[in-house]
């Protein structure tokens, strides 16, 4: 449904953590990191050859080698 809202010219805005959904569901991505926004661009472009997973460490400082698990809530 939301793919044939954006083929009759709408404009969805998603937040997601989720980037292979994202990887799969947008044209364009944007990384917001302490409400500025380092990288943004067409999907290919953002990625630049890696994973959207792989890409979005670098902007936000994390590492890369603990993945995502730093998005969890620290105890």
């Amino acid at each position: 449904m939301l793919k044939q809202y954006v083929d009759a010219s709408g404009t969805v805005v998603l937040s997601s953590h989720i980037m292979n959904f994202v990887e799969h569901s947008c044209r364009r991505v944007a990384v917001v990191v302490d409400g500025r926004v380092p990288v943004e661009g067409p999907v290919e472009q953002v990625a630049a050859g890696l994973t959207l997973n792989e890409r979005f460490v670098e902007p936000v400082g994390a590492d890369p080698v603990r993945r995502l698990e730093w998005l969890a809530c620290s105890r």
